[in-house]
């Protein structure tokens, strides 16, 4: 068709004549192009935040169940990390819903551009965020990615001549050391976050207590994580 490919629906049925035997076959095409491209869109819009873009809770617990699965197979450590936008709820009482919407989608927006297109970055509710990090070779990587999240509120958000500073309370946890399941490791992320919002907001936690960055053991073991007080 125009010379493009395209989907289609293929239904053959035979044709017999007196003595039963096959005559003629009938083939009937029908293009499904329109189907597909709408089941798409229900799937999509079932697993997606409709504001942002990100993926929604749904599809952050597919990814993280099968992420598990992976790194425990090849041994492998997930991060996870959970951010809260402080203040929030002022800010959108303040300036309104249309501003408090804006700042979601910027923020939605600045995590996309700092983060690899393999991570999956989820509206977890609200103004939470949660981002799924596979395949975590070493602290350094974690780190960096910390840094350059805590680092997106530092600049100030001007809307409509509004000039708004924000701030971030971030919790991370990493699999296996903070929770060998999908829950264990949402609520290891979530507890460090509100631990930084207690602390003081605009700051990074990590999923243990008193603990100040993670470093590979250089010793018997240099695929595991230990902690460093």
């Amino acid at each position: 068709r125009n010379g493009q490919s395209y989907i289609q629906w293929l239904s053959i049925t035979t044709v017999k004549d007196s003595d039963d035997e096959i005559e003629n076959y009938i083939a009937i095409f029908s293009d499904v192009t329109h189907h597909r491209k709408d089941t798409q869109a229900k799937l999509h819009h079932a697993t997606h935040d409709p504001l942002t873009g990100l993926s929604n809770r749904l599809l952050l617990n597919d990814r993280l169940h099968h992420a598990i699965d992976h790194a425990k197979r090849f041994e492998k450590h997930i991060g996870l990390i959970f951010c809260d936008l402080d203040n929030f709820k002022p800010i959108n009482d303040t300036y309104g819903h249309t501003i408090g919407d804006e700042i979601l989608k910027r923020v939605s927006h600045s995590l996309r551009s700092i983060l690899r297109s393999e991570d999956t970055i989820c509206r977890f509710g609200g103004d939470e965020f949660v981002i799924l990090v596979e395949d975590l070779k070493d602290f350094d990587f974690m780190h960096d990615i910390l840094t350059r999240i805590n680092q997106l509120t530092t600049t100030p958000c001007v809307i409509d001549n509004h000039t708004i500073q924000m701030g971030m309370s971030i919790g991370a946890a990493i699999y296996p050391d903070d929770g060998l399941t999908s829950d264990q490791l949402i609520k290891a992320a979530d507890t460090a976050m509100y631990r930084a919002k207690r602390g003081g907001k605009n700051r990074v936690k990590y999923a243990q207590e008193d603990i100040n960055i993670y470093a590979l053991k250089q010793k018997t073991d240099p695929n595991a994580f230990s902690y460093v007080i």
